[in-house]
Formats: structure tokens, sequence, C-alpha cells
């Protein structure tokens, strides 16, 4: 996977943490290694997807696996040595990296799609009950909720002290933790599931559901440019210096001229492509309901390879050292060559997965449908 005017968003108190306990299932205790202090979706606020950590070179068995109350779409945060993710029981989990026992959990009124925020040892996690909620991470008490007029699907980011993420009702949020009074809301024209970049100026890029890739500059207030495709854009774009790279429902693939929104190439595909891209040396990786992941030459828009599953390709892929991992919904997490493609390894799970793995310290991390979190190495 949020608000009315900003300057006079109420903060208030609506839920309890939870005390109840899941049972896990640890076999074999990972190492105490370091884990950053702040962490979100698709590693960075260019929504890369590349991940600076050592990727597991097989995946033969689970570490731990962590049973929640329903399926499990939002994908995981790593930091503080924990481990903060969603689920569709409606609640916010912090479990330890190390053992997969629960820290705490959160109670919403809405299930958690969207992948937290961790930053300032605060959780920023949007939910489906129309709410930003703002959690401490160290105890899984509330700090403050910020209210949408729709449910909240888009994971949020982080540009300097603001955090901005979309909501269903059409707007893009912009919340400022130091000054509310640079706080802002801003109306992109349709539902904004897609989950936004930021570039080191601080132009926002994001994807809604009337089939628009929109620059938007927080400063000045207004779209910079805004790209039109045929069909809705839930993929979250990444960007690099001088491209923006996104999927849209019109089952093709976006290259764009960052500066201008022109349009440089596009690949179509046999499916809708709702998977977010992973860019790594030129290279741009993507998931197709096709079955397919896909691997382009960003310049060329050339194919270099393609991956056969048995099932669509929602979840977006990871990438660390040599390797990507992505999901299907076949229910197998995968390990591919970067360069080849060759398949390395397979983890079988009991149903699909659409949740995107976050990676750390040899160990990957998702959410199943199944209603299980994985630690697998």
């Amino acid at each position: 996977m949020f608000i009315c005017a900003i300057r006079t968003l109420s903060i208030f108190l609506l839920f309890l943490t939870g005390c109840s306990t899941v049972p896990s299932a640890p076999q074999t205790p990972l190492p105490i290694l370091p884990s950053p202090e702040s962490a979100q979706f698709r590693s960075d606020r260019y929504n890369s997807g590349v991940y600076p950590s050592k990727g597991p070179e097989t995946l033969n068995k689970a570490v731990w696996k962590f049973k929640t109350g329903a399926s499990v779409v939002s994908s995981p945060s790593i930091a503080n040595g924990a481990l903060y993710i969603g689920s569709d029981d409606n609640r916010l989990y912090a479990i330890d990296l190390r053992e997969g026992k629960e820290l705490w959990r959160y109670k919403t009124f809405g299930w958690i799609q969207s992948t937290p925020l961790i930053a300032n040892q605060w959780v920023f996690a949007p939910g489906a009950d129309y709410q930003l909620h703002v959690v401490d991470a160290n105890t899984g008490e509330k700090i403050s909720g910020h209210r949408t007029s729709l449910w909240n699907y888009s994971s949020p980011t982080m540009f300097d002290s603001t955090v901005i993420f979309g909501s269903d009702d059409g707007n893009l949020y912009g919340i400022d933790i130091n000054h509310p009074g640079r706080s802002f809301k801003h109306q992109l024209g349709g539902a904004v599931s897609s989950s936004p970049a930021v570039d080191d100026d601080g132009i926002v890029y994001v994807g809604n559901q009337s089939g628009h890739l929109i620059a938007f500059d927080p400063v000045r207030r207004t779209d910079l440019w805004r790209f039109t495709s045929e069909g809705n854009v839930f993929s979250s774009p990444s960007i690099t210096e001088n491209r923006v790279l996104f999927g849209s429902q019109d089952f093709n693939f976006y290259c764009l001229e960052k500066r201008s929104g022109n349009l440089i190439w596009k690949f179509i595909t046999k499916g809708m492509v709702n998977s977010s891209p992973a860019v790594l040396d030129g290279k741009v990786f993507f998931g197709s309901s096709d079955g397919h992941l896909y691997s382009i030459d960003i310049e060329t828009g050339k194919e270099l390879w393609r991956f056969k599953t048995d099932g669509e390709v929602i979840s977006s892929p990871a990438i660390a050292g040599d390797k990507v991992y992505f999901g299907s919904m076949d229910g197998r997490l995968y390990a591919l060559g970067v360069k080849s493609g060759e398949l390395l390894s397979v983890y079988e799970t009991g149903a699909g997965i659409s949740s995107s793995p976050a990676i750390l310290n040899g160990v990957i991390y998702f959410g199943g449908e199944d209603g299980f979190i994985y630690a697998v190495h």
C-alpha cells in the first residue's frame, strides 16, 4: 500500500496498543548484527529497491515465521533491530529480528497494506481507517493521528523533516514534523495508491489512478509536469539522476525524462504492471501480471532477459549484491542472478506473495497472503 487542511489537522488519540502474543516459530536464532535507524518502502526515497546489505546465497529455510491474523500485503521495514509491518488483521506489528518474537502490536480500525516509514524512532503507517498513524517505534504507543478522507495504500517517504504519502482521496500529503506551517495537501485528480519518490531537490514523483505520473514541487505547491498513460498507475516510480521509471495497468512500462516528463521509451508486457521497479547499474527490473520478471536496459529500452513464474508478479523486486529477489502469486520467493536472470534459488510458502521483500545481513524478510511474516536464508 490522508488528511483535511494540514494546518488545522487535529492530533488525537484513537487506539490502544494490544498486548497479546502471537506464537512464533524460531528455528536458528540470527546473530546480533546492526540494523539501520531508519527504513522505508523500496529501501530509499528514490525507490531504488537496492539494499546496501548482503542477500542470502540460497533460500533454503525459514529462520523464523510469525503468524498474523490475516493476509500480509504490506512490505517490511527494518530498523533498530526490529521488523515493522502491517497486516490485513488491522494491526501494525514490531517483530524482533533475531528470534521472530513479537515486540508489540498496535491496533487500528482498518487493514494496513502500506509499508511503514521508520524515522526519528517513530513509525508512520497509513491505513484503511482514513488515517496516518504515528507510533513510538520502541513501545508501540500512539503519538498522533493525521486524518485523510479515504483509505490509504501509499507508503510514506521522508524528505528533510516532511513525511510524504498519497491517499485514495486523491491528495498528496506532506506533514512536516518540525515545521507544521510547511505541511501541504495537494489534489492530484485521482486516487493515489502509488508511493512517492523524492529527488535531491525535493521534487516529488508519484502516480495516480487517473493514469498520470506527476512531478510536484512542494515549495511552489504546483505540478511541474504530468505524463498520461492509458491505465491506472499503482506502480511506485523509481528515479535516477535523469530518468523516471514506472509501470501502468495499460500493460506498459515507461521511461521518462525527469526534467520534462517527456517519454523516452515504453516497453509492453502481456499484463498489468503494478510491481514497482528496482534500478541498478543502468538496468531496471519489474514484474507483470503476465507472470514475468523483466530486466530492461534503461538507456535503450531493450529487454535483457525475462523470467517466467506460475503466477502474477505483483511483488516489487529487491536487489542485494548480484541477486534480485521477488515474490510471485504462485506462492514462491525467487532469487535470480542480476546479470543473467538465471534461477539461483526458490522458497515455497503456503499462498501468494504480493509483499515486497526487504534484505538485511544475509536474510530476506517478506509477508505472505497466508498471514505469515517470513525471515528466510
